[in-house]
């Protein structure tokens, strides 16, 4: 894959991580879950709006009601027991067909909010679902169920989806492409300090115990892969090369954007998402470039 290529393949994670993940911290999530039951309390922090129950049910909700080992499994960062606890608890309050369709709802409310008017979605949209559909599913469960059900009729719920699937996609990628290198904690811990962040509080953060924490991050140190909040030179090269064999697995969605005139589609995404950073994002998210 030549660097113009992995370029836009990273502009594209940027942006649409913003765009997608939004719905995790809209007040629109947050209190649709709460009428359906549901607590939106984050493990281990505290409040932090759609968390919790809310969180792990309607993630999850595409895959059905399942083993919560299965979703632990799927979204790989986070301890069984946090998963199991808020999955056993909320499916007992509602049902991953109601959960699926408030969740779209509060994800095109804060669209519509939080967007512009102007442009209109769709086109865009046409775009990042023609991006999505050749895509394989193999060992890919969040995103293959997702794209199974098909994309919403309202235009900004479609947009959400749209980019929440290719979302699920590099997630479940980066995912596989880890496990050869590092473990989940391992991977979590230097993550944030890829980002400068503190990585037992991002242990924490997920409900991973302090104790479990600080282990992790003490061996890190003692490999000499992390300093503090930042990775040593060894470090970074090991969470690169990491997120190259992302970007090597997603060789498919790579071809796509070789073959199209992307730019236009990466500069309005990057625009949508740093309306994200500036205001539901903002302390939480990173401005992209490239607008």
């Amino acid at each position: 894959m030549d660097a113009g290529t992995r370029e836009q393949l990273r502009r594209l994670r940027d942006a649409i991580d913003s765009l997608a993940a939004g719905v995790y911290y809209a007040p629109e999530a947050r209190h649709a879950y709460g009428r359906l039951g549901l607590t939106t309390t984050w493990p281990g922090v505290g409040p932090i709006d759609a968390g919790g129950e809310g969180y792990f049910c309607s993630r999850s909700a595409c895959l059905g009601s399942v083993e919560p080992a299965a979703v632990t499994a799927a979204f790989g960062i986070f301890p069984d027991s946090t998963v199991r606890a808020a999955l056993v608890s909320g499916w007992s309050k509602t049902t991953p067909n109601a959960i699926t369709q408030a969740r779209a709802h509060a994800a095109s409310t804060q669209l519509r909010r939080v967007l512009p008017d102007d442009p209109e979605p769709t086109p865009w949209t046409e775009q990042l679902w023609a991006l999505s559909s050749p895509l394989d599913p193999a060992g890919l469960p969040v995103f293959a169920a997702l794209r199974s059900q098909g994309p919403p009729d309202d235009p900004w719920a479609r947009l959400w989806r749209a980019a929440d699937l290719l979302r699920e996609h590099r997630a479940g990628s980066h995912l596989c492409a880890a496990r050869s290198e590092v473990s989940t904690t391992e991977l979590v811990a230097l993550t944030a300090c890829w980002f400068g962040r503190d990585p037992s509080a991002s242990l924490n953060n997920l409900g991973w115990l302090p104790d479990t924490a600080s282990s992790v991050v003490h061996e890190l140190q003692e490999h000499g892969l992390i300093v503090g909040r930042s990775l040593t030179p060894a470090g970074r090269q090991i969470r690169e090369h990491v997120e190259t064999r992302t970007d090597d697995m997603q060789k498919n969605l790579a071809e796509q954007l070789a073959d199209q005139s992307i730019e236009p589609l990466l500069l309005q995404l990057e625009s949508w998402a740093n309306c994200f950073v500036d205001t539901d994002l903002a302390g939480r998210g990173r401005r992209v470039t490239g607008t």
